[in-house]
């Protein structure tokens, strides 16, 4: 069974994850493909994020 589009997105990533657990935000947010798993899920992020703005499909 394949994924619901309804539901379901994807978004491709290229290459390894960024380890971010020792990075501060603006090194890890100088990251593209942070900058667009940030812009795809419409949150924000720290202080600024918002879980009621996470695009959903409805």
């Amino acid at each position: 069974m394949g994924r619901n589009s309804r539901t379901q997105a994807v978004l491709p990533l290229p290459g390894k994850g960024l380890n971010t657990e020792s990075l501060s935000t603006s090194k890890i947010m100088s990251n593209q493909s942070i900058q667009d798993l940030v812009e795809t899920l419409g949150t924000g992020i720290g202080p600024a994020c918002d879980i009621r703005k996470l695009r959903t499909a409805a």
